[in-house]
């Protein structure tokens, strides 16, 4: 692990993400400088293992660093949130998704793992359904 420091980082993206909130809000998408700045910080890896490239942050560190974040602008926190979350799932990947990621200078990796669909057993194996 380095020394980032996410909750530092965060505090100092405060005036730069709150400047923007409203862009954001009315693009209906993170400002590009919100998004670069989010970035350059080394916020978006927070949740991305060191083997990764990321910066591996304990996860209440982390949610301190969402936490102002979010008091910038809600979105912007939820937008981190959602790349810490997803970032420490990566580690879980294998093969040519783990080089992949690796291969990328900053990434932001972001994802659901929501599963909208079931499974039920069915004569002769399992029937799924969803999407």
């Amino acid at each position: 692990m380095s020394d980032f420091d996410p909750v530092a980082a965060a505090r100092e993206l405060q005036p730069l993400i709150r400047a923007h909130a409203d862009e954001s809000e009315r693009g209906r998408r993170l400002a590009a400088t919100a998004v670069d700045a989010l970035r350059d910080s080394g916020i978006f890896m927070m949740g991305l293992s060191a083997a990764m490239g990321g910066q591996e942050v304990p996860t209440a560190q982390a949610l301190r660093a969402i936490e102002e974040i979010s008091y910038a602008d809600g979105a912007a926190g939820w937008n981190v949130m959602i790349a810490f979350d997803t970032a420490v799932w990566a580690g879980f990947l294998r093969g040519a998704s783990r080089e992949l990621i690796k291969s990328m200078s900053r990434p932001i990796v972001c994802g659901s793992l929501s599963s909208p669909g079931r499974i039920e057993k069915a004569d002769g194996g399992y029937r799924i359904s969803g999407r």
